[in-house]
């Protein structure tokens, strides 16, 4: 896997503090919570995907701090790039609300991250699986994984970083 940029608003270092591994058995919109680490796909000029995100929607703007992170080549990864990745990772780790007024499909976080290190959703996955069912993975929004442990054999300090949306 390719290096990785993890970002926030605060200089707090990027240490395995950050993942406590502590994710709750019911996802929100098809995402697990707590615990954990996001990151995507570092790009020197355009940051990831998840900034570019941030900058098209205006969800959040520069600058951030970043760390790159450069992933064990021996995580085990999940890969998401098509329809089937997701049915059959949902077909292994279904998670169902059956509640009659909203009735809910989504993948069992916990149990995943028994089997995986990460979830590593690609950018082509991500339209692919949008909208899907009985599962998708909307919310996601961009190229990005979950990361459900620490796997990481460097991390580097990028410090302040600026970016601008190419969406013009």
């Amino acid at each position: 896997m390719d290096k990785q940029l993890f970002t926030t608003k605060i200089g707090i270092p990027c240490t395995s503090q950050y993942v406590n591994e502590m994710i709750d058995s019911m996802p929100v919109v098809n995402k697990p919570i707590g615990g954990g680490l996001w990151t995507s796909t570092y790009d020197p000029t355009l940051g990831s995907a998840w900034i570019q995100w941030c900058l098209q929607e205006k969800f959040q703007s520069s600058p951030w701090h970043g760390w790159i992170l450069t992933p064990d080549p021996d995580a085990r990864i999940y890969v998401i790039d098509t329809v089937s990745d997701l049915q059959e990772l949902w077909e292994q780790f279904p998670w169902i609300e059956e509640n009659p007024l909203f009735p809910c499909r989504s993948l069992d976080f916990v149990s995943i991250g028994t089997h995986y290190d990460a979830i590593h959703l690609t950018e082509i996955g991500q339209h692919r699986t949008r909208l899907t069912s009985p599962v998708n993975l909307y919310g996601w929004d961009c190229e990005s994984t979950f990361w459900f442990r620490w796997k990481f054999v460097d991390v580097v300090d990028a410090g302040e970083l600026h970016f601008e949306s190419t969406n013009r």
